[in-house]
């Protein structure tokens, strides 16, 4: 049992795979179906796909194999099971019987093999209230990962047992399970919530907790052949399914596991392109051929250009031999009837990626696979087959451009020239430019390179950017170009599913405006029409305009030559499962009790040690004997923001159907704090619907009931809600009539500086909703302030302080 998982999580589950219901004989029985073994390691693979993820049959083939087969003894069966339910109340010695664990020390003894990757796992075990001491801390020093939400609410279900904490991790290119730990204790940052982790339990901890580590020799994977890229397939996907297994919400690992992304989108995502009736990799095939050599010798000069400057600087070959081909290779696009419609500008990958004599379509790093994927998905959609019946070779449609400077390619003016000069020879339609460099050399219309990547902002996530630029002084010298962000930016951290999903629509648009080019250009080409290549582009932006006016799920604005698109969140209009939302309302009964052991696990920890390094009740007496004397403002706790974030929060944009749907569900469950200025009656709902269909997506509804409230009622409904109880947490709020709070909740400075890199809204209200984003202790109180808005108001004295109270007021500034 763990907490509620998302609605998101399971409408996708539902979507990609209905067969989740169909484990056992009673489909409408699906919690039984998961009480058998066979359906639990499905279940798994169910839930990478949940996580917009995909792995082969192959690797889940072996990996179900390897853990059913020790399911021949009822213990095993149930050690099984009890990971399925609860991997941090598992042992490691249950995990022998299933997995067949090897301890690292074991390592020189064993065997020489020829694993090219090697899984591990860490195991951290704790008593349950000694965990949750870890959580508390964790946060005080500004953590905010759902993980630690995960282990709080296990120390509840635990009480008085022992949970383990652990990380799932693959080894590679020889090294040991014990030498990437080595690596990890001395490397990772304390920034990161796996280093802060280490760094308390290695040197904080007063009463140390039991570390093991340990290696799944029977899953690693061996080499099969020359198959390299097979082979890191393989295991992406088997540290996936572990990282799965474990249960990922508890475990120290912030991503579901491989090095390389395999995205897998909703149908709805992929419904999304076929609706755009773009017929781009069928038509492609017929009509396409290489650029001639008439027009492409001017630019293969710059290539020779390049190869000679590298080898005559400093008598060095600075960038080596195998890049120059590959660099002319990929760079050289096809046309379509005589016109190149899409090429691709960038960086590289990689220095090794070029090394290797790999074309960025066709490496093997994070990059090129997470675009080949996305370019395949979009064509496998378009049914791409020529006559023939074989696959034509996708990387004819996309066309790459290095953008220069090379590593170590000083050559500012020759590099401007030779991208005019490629430019000019290929006279592409649309061009797409891969990340910031690349953006604001288009930007400059070609006049300036960048060493370095641009501090400003490429533009707002989600939104997709069109618009008709020149790389000449003539109108014949334009072209579309669409600004993306480089697709190794999504490789790292949590690597957002939302994010991912506005990339792959973004491609698919991508592909759907190149398709409108071809379009335009057998329209001219059947009437003999001869147009200036700005009149092309601006035919080819406003056909790609009506086609997007007023259609479903997509957002358009649009000014003369430019354009900008994004597209709202399908899956919230999902049905989601009654059995889902029968479970939620279950889970709340269930927290509830919860809260009361909370009680009883914090009383025992103000008892016992209190003068060791993790505990903080002596820092909390302190606090609120301050406040009892009147020595320091009034503070509210941080489960302040969670008790008001459990009233509501805007969703999608204002007067959007996605928010007025949330706000009719919201109606229908008659919160009562919602319902202070506005009771719950019929012939209110217009009243109430309109104060809250006006906010920006993420500000809360319960302050924009707080901000139309007089003094004593503002004063009287906030000590209400922010006193009520919160799982976990303690506080010291003292709320009095004598308290002055205008406009905003008071926040102890130190807290606020713990969290000052949260991305969590903790002083909102009235109309500046937002999040405080630095915070100065030198001189006056101040905090820099973000809104979400985008305003650009100066709020001075925000909040008083109290009456005779020698601390000064807080100042709000954008």
């Amino acid at each position: 049992m763990s907490m509620p998982i998302a609605p998101t999580y399971v409408s996708h589950i539902c979507e990609i795979d209905k067969a989740l219901q169909q484990l056992t004989r009673a489909p409408e029985d699906t919690v039984e179906a998961l009480r058998n073994p066979l359906s639990g390691t499905k279940a798994v693979h169910h839930s990478i796909r949940a996580n917009h993820s995909d792995i082969s049959a192959t690797c889940f083939e072996r990996f179900k194999s390897i853990l059913l087969r020790t399911q021949a003894t009822p213990e095993c069966r149930k050690a099984i099971q009890k990971l399925l339910d609860q991997p941090m109340q598992v042992s490691n010695d249950e995990l022998r019987m299933i997995l067949q664990l090897r301890d690292h020390k074991q390592n020189r003894k064993a065997p020489k093999e020829d694993s090219v990757h090697v899984f591990y796992v860490r195991s951290w075990t704790f008593m349950s209230s000694k965990l949750l001491r870890l959580v508390k801390l964790l946060r005080k020093r500004g953590f905010t990962s759902p993980r630690l939400e995960e282990w709080e609410f296990q120390s509840c279900i635990a009480l008085c047992g022992t949970l383990t904490v652990r990380y799932v991790g693959m080894a590679g290119g020889g090294r040991t399970a014990t030498q990437r730990h080595k690596r990890d204790q001395n490397d990772k940052s304390r920034n990161t919530l796996h280093g802060e982790f280490m760094h308390i339990v290695d040197e904080e901890c007063p009463d140390p907790c039991e570390f093991q580590l340990h290696e799944f020799p029977e899953m690693g994977i061996n080499v099969i052949g020359n198959d390299k890229s097979g082979v890191l397939q393989l295991a992406d996907d088997m540290e996936r399914l572990l990282i799965q297994l474990f249960g990922y919400r508890s475990l120290l690992n912030v991503q579901i596991g491989g090095r390389n992304i395999n995205y897998l989108p909703q149908a709805i995502d992929s419904s999304i392109f076929e609706g755009l009736g773009s017929d781009y990799f069928k038509k492609l095939p017929n009509k396409c051929s290489l650029l001639p050599d008439s027009k492409w010798n001017q630019t293969a000069s710059f290539f020779m250009d390049i190869k000679k400057h590298s080898k005559s600087y400093k008598n060095k070959n600075i960038i080596h031999k195998n890049s120059f081909k590959v660099m002319e290779t990929q760079a050289r696009p096809y046309e379509y009837c005589g016109n190149v419609i899409l090429a691709f500008l960038g960086e590289e990958p990689s220095d090794n990626h070029l090394t290797a004599g790999n074309t960025f379509f066709k490496g093997n790093c994070g990059a090129s696979l997470l675009v080949k994927s996305l370019v395949n998905h979009i064509a496998n959609m378009n049914e791409y087959e020529t006559s023939s019946k074989s696959h034509w070779d996708l990387s004819k449609s996309f066309t790459f451009i290095n953008s220069l400077p090379l590593p170590d390619y000083s050559d500012l003016t020759g590099g401007l020239q030779g991208l005019r000069n490629y430019f000019i020879s290929t006279r592409p339609i649309v061009v797409v430019s891969l990340g910031k460099r690349s953006s604001f050399t288009l930007e400059s219309n070609l006049k300036k390179l960048y060493f370095k990547k641009p501090s400003q902002p490429l533009g707002k996530e989600g939104w997709i950017k069109v618009i008709i630029r020149q790389y000449g002084e003539t109108w014949d010298d334009s072209y579309t170009h669409i600004a993306l962000r480089h697709p190794g930016s999504y490789l790292y951290a949590t690597r957002d599913h939302d994010h991912l999903r506005s990339y792959y629509l973004q491609f698919q648009l991508v592909y759907f405006i190149a398709f409108t080019a071809t379009e335009v250009l057998d329209e001219l080409e059947s009437r003999s029409m001869r147009l200036s290549r700005r009149d092309v582009c601006l035919k080819i932006l406003n056909r790609v305009r009506d086609f997007l006016h007023n259609r479903e799920g997509v957002i358009l604005k649009s000014a003369g030559s430019s354009g900008e698109i994004s597209f709202l969140k399908t899956y919230s209009t999902l049905n989601v499962p009654t059995t889902d939302l029968n479970c939620r309302r279950i889970f709340q009964d269930i927290k509830k009790v919860l809260k009361q052991r909370i009680d009883a696990l914090n009383t025992r920890m103000e008892s016992e040690n209190s003068d060791s390094t993790l505990q903080v009740g002596s820092n909390r007496k302190r606090k609120a004997k301050s406040v009892e004397k009147d020595k320091s403002s009034p503070v509210f706790g941080r489960g302040t923001f969670h008790n008001i974030f459990s009233l509501g929060r805007a969703v999608g944009t204002p007067n959007s159907q996605e928010r007025f749907e949330h706000l009719k569900a919201l109606w229908a469950k008659n919160v009562p704090e919602l319902h202070i200025m506005i009771p719950h009656r019929e012939e209110k709902y217009p009243q109430w619907n309109g104060e809250f269909s006006t906010l920006h997506e993420g500000q809360f509804y319960f302050l924009k009931v707080l901000s139309q409230m007089s003094q004593p009622l503002y004063i009287t409904t906030l000590a209400k809600v922010c006193n009520s109880a919160i799982v976990g947490r303690r506080r010291f709020d003292e709320i009095s009539g004598s308290t002055e709070l205008k406009c905003g909740l008071w926040v102890s400075r130190d807290r606020i500086k713990a969290y000052r890199t949260e991305n969590s809204p903790f002083i909102l209200t009235n109309e500046m909703q937002g999040h405080p984003i630095e915070v100065k202790l030198e001189g006056h109180s101040s905090i820099k302030w973000k809104t979400t808005a985008g305003s650009s108001i100066t709020w001075k004295s925000f909040a008083q302080t109290q009456s005779g109270s020698n601390h000064p007021p807080v100042e709000f500034e954008t």
